[in-house]
């Protein structure tokens, strides 16, 4: 799952390997955009994008293995409960890479530090070449 996930670029690089990607942005134009762009990943049902609020995730409790955004700054006020809500639909034992720079919001909710290393490190178990 990519929150603010804008035209769905970052998951058709970054997860063409993932059997399943989700995609969520508040601008409907940006999913348009995300949904022609992966549009045989969406007709083939492994891909799935919606317009929505951070703060209200339209999934089940411990949907997801890994839950990104590189815009958390995009919520302004909403970052707290975005990142809960991030936080709830992953499964025990998920990832989520965050881009914020508030780490003692993401401490309270449950999110642990991690060195630059050890992102880097997984990032290169999993398949990121970057």
């Amino acid at each position: 799952l990519d929150v603010a996930c804008g035209s769905g670029a970052f998951l058709r690089k970054h997860a063409s390997h993932v059997r399943r990607i989700a995609g969520l942005d508040h601008s409907k134009d940006l999913i348009d955009i995300a949904l022609r762009q992966n549009r045989e990943r969406v007709a083939a049902g492994t891909a799935e994008f919606v317009a929505g609020d951070s703060t209200a995730l339209p999934w089940k409790d411990a949907q997801f293995t890994v839950v990104t955004s590189n815009c958390i700054g995009c919520f302004e006020k909403k970052d707290a409960n975005a990142l809960g809500e991030m936080y709830r639909v992953l499964k025990p034992g998920g990832r989520a890479v965050v881009a914020d720079d508030r780490r003692e919001t993401m401490e309270a909710l449950g999110f642990s530090r991690v060195s630059t290393k050890r992102i880097v490190s997984g990032h290169k178990t999993t398949g990121f070449k970057e």
